[in-house]
């Protein structure tokens, strides 16, 4: 077993995902990848359709751009955020997180559901090795016309 109690694993895993959070608004893309396992089956598939990185090897520019950018950006979880599950040296974690960023039109808030699966090695503790970010579809009420109504049309 890689831990030495469920509890232990589970703290663990909330200071590897409080990294990534951190280093998210940070200006490294070394610290945010340091939280991934350097895999080639390593994924990150982000918010935008653009956004899937299948490979450590993927990810790594598009961290390094988000890292260097000049506007400020910063994130939080929602409260009770991540909630963690782990079993053995596998585990999953699931939360809300808002980022923050300050663009030329004025600031903007979004929240991101997020997903996370690490695993833990005895070498390098635990890692990231596929995480998800997907931004909530507004409520019918607040868009001109819902999914089923497309659907219908085309």
């Amino acid at each position: 077993m890689a831990h030495t109690s469920d509890s232990v694993a589970v703290d663990q895993v909330r200071e590897l995902l409080e990294r990534l959070r951190v280093s998210f608004g940070g200006d490294s893309a070394a610290e945010i990848l340091a939280c991934y396992e350097p895999e080639e089956s390593s994924t990150v598939i982000g918010t935008d359709k653009r956004e899937y990185w299948l490979g450590f090897s993927t990810f790594s520019t598009p961290f390094n751009a988000m890292a260097t950018s000049p506007d400020p950006s910063s994130y939080v979880w929602a409260e009770g955020d991540p909630q963690i599950e782990v079993r053995g040296d596998m585990g999953w974690a699931i939360g809300v997180m808002t980022g923050t960023y300050h663009t030329p039109n004025g600031v903007l808030s979004m929240d991101m559901r997020t997903s996370h699966v690490v695993r833990h090695d005895a070498e390098h503790g635990w890692r990231i090795v596929h995480s998800h970010f997907s931004v909530p579809v507004p409520p019918e009420d607040e868009i001109a016309y819902g999914l089923d109504e497309e659907l219908a049309t085309n």
